[in-house]
């Protein structure tokens, strides 16, 4: 993977066979040849890059996030933040040097990538949290960033949106939830925001945009 709208190269990371390292390869997007790769520890998964580092989820072998891994993709040096708790099954999206991450007990947390002052412990892992929000959404998309703000659409058809500083809920649409015995959707794409405006999508087969100014009056 790579930016949006950013020429670079591109991310691959592929887990060792028994489970206790991930190598992350840069790959020239134009010739296909790996340009450098990286060996770390754990199982990752990328989520995107931003500010010149690659952000990768580790997961334990049940599927459960337990830290943020950023990699400097200069240095190619690592940082390992772990979180407060684990999240189950957890989606996340990046915005400068905060990841914030979604999981399917409905918590949707922020975590803050800078250098959190010691060693690995919960000390450090609380001071890296910047805040948590209970949803109470038990299932939703990948979260997406925009203008201050943490958008996600829930598997009832809400889009919900969230301070991205303090991680108040600002406002959510109705549920928009489809007919018969499949009312609820398994999965949904991300919402899109765009200016002024933010687009998604619900289990009733509805394309909806609602207006990004004043979620609260959704």
């Amino acid at each position: 993977m790579t930016s949006p709208g950013r020429r670079g190269p591109v991310y691959a990371a592929t887990v060792s066979d028994d489970g206790t390292s991930t190598t992350v390869v840069a790959v020239d997007p134009d010739s296909g040849e790996a340009q450098w790769e990286q060996r770390l520890s754990g199982i990752l998964s990328p989520v995107n890059t931003s500010d010149g580092a690659l952000f990768l989820l580790e997961d334990d072998t049940d599927g459960v996030t337990r830290a943020v891994v950023r990699l400097d993709t200069t240095a190619r040096t690592a940082r390992r933040v772990p979180l407060v708790a684990p999240l189950d099954q957890a989606q996340a999206a990046v915005r400068g040097n905060t990841a914030y991450l979604f999981g399917v007990n409905g918590s949707l947390i922020a975590v803050d990538m800078r250098g959190t002052g010691g060693a690995e412990s919960t000390e450090s892992a609380e001071r890296a949290q910047r805040w948590r929000l209970e949803t109470s959404v038990s299932r939703a998309s990948r979260p997406v960033t925009a203008e201050g703000r943490v958008y996600l659409s829930a598997a009832d058809g809400r889009l919900l949106a969230v301070d991205a500083a303090d991680g108040r809920l600002l406002g959510q649409t109705m549920p928009r939830m489809g007919e018969g015995p499949y009312t609820f959707a398994a999965s949904l794409p991300a919402p899109v925001p765009a200016p002024g405006k933010v687009f998604a999508t619900a289990p009733d087969g509805s394309v909806f945009a609602v207006g990004g100014g004043d979620p609260a009056r959704w």
